[in-house]
């Protein structure tokens, strides 16, 4: 690829033969480039290949975005496509459990743990006929994704039937959960404090009197871990309203109404860019 054509080479002697490799210790600080960037409307119903393609005629330019938008992973600069988001979200469910119908005490299960209606059972669990509180051929989901700061957890596309309901709580479950070891444990009769699709988990609340934001999940629509208030600052608070003191910001509601612009250098950089390369040296 170009990128690694224009970096320093280094010639090495295997068993298998001769190569001439691209020097692994050159990189390029962002904080030293300081060229004028566009903004382009893209999301990750597209590539990088296909936006350097398209705007570059060069889909070997895929890594000018990392650098034109400070970031390391190339899968943390599209925005998610809406249509999409939603597409793969279809069936899934944000869930509080509880131990007792009250309320006052909840559970959260690691990502692959099972979940299963739960099934009063007064045979001998070691029979042929018995598994234990749950239907072996009923429904079943898995924990997609765990979020101990709310005590909710996200699960995956039902199978075999229908567990959850939105809206509908109270009912009784049993959960099959790893253990550090590589077996697994039984947490029984467990009831849903709440239950709504994933879509509608909230991520933030605008509170309208200070103008401010709360974090109430640990991470963003996104998948990253650091809160930040200007993706968020221009989205239209008509959605999930709770009185006069502020709004909801869900997941559905991030997708839907964030930027889905990146950042792009002009055509000019390319001729500079070998200038801003650094080759660390070790003796």
């Amino acid at each position: 690829m170009k990128y690694f054509e224009n970096l320093p080479k280094t010639k090495f002697e295997s068993t298998i033969g001769s190569f001439t490799i691209s020097d692994f210790f050159t990189y390029i600080d962002f904080s030293k480039v300081k060229e004028n960037t566009n903004t382009i409307d893209l999301d990750d119903k597209s590539t990088l290949i296909e936006a350097a393609s398209k705007i570059y005629n060069n889909p070997d330019s895929f890594w000018s975005f990392i650098i034109a938008n400070k970031k390391i992973n190339p899968l943390k600069i599209l925005p998610p496509n809406a249509n999409i988001f939603n597409k793969n979200e279809e069936g899934k469910y944000d869930i509080s459990l509880t131990g007792d119908l009250s309320g006052t005490t909840s559970y959260v299960f690691p990502r692959g743990s099972i979940i299963l209606p739960y099934q009063s059972n007064s045979g001998n669990s070691a029979s042929f006929s018995s598994v234990g509180n749950f239907n072996i051929d009923g429904p079943f989901s898995l924990i997609d994704d765990e979020f101990y700061g709310t005590s909710d957890m996200i699960t995956k596309k039902e199978k075999n039937g229908t567990l959850f309901v939105s809206g509908v709580t109270g009912n009784s479950y049993v959960l099959i959960y790893p253990n550090s070891g590589g077996s697994y444990s039984i947490q029984k009769l467990l009831y849903t404090q709440e239950v709504k699709t994933s879509k509608e988990k909230t991520l933030y609340f605008y509170d309208k009197p200070n103008g401010k934001f709360t974090v109430t999940s640990k991470i963003t629509a996104t998948g990253e871990s650091k809160f930040d208030s200007n993706k968020i600052e221009s989205i239209n608070f008509n959605y999930g309203t709770t009185g006069d003191n502020g709004s909801n910001v869900t997941v559905e509601s991030f997708i839907n109404t964030s930027s889905k612009t990146i950042k792009s250098f002009t055509n000019s950089f390319f001729g500079k860019a070998k200038s801003f390369f650094i080759t660390a040296k070790f003796k």
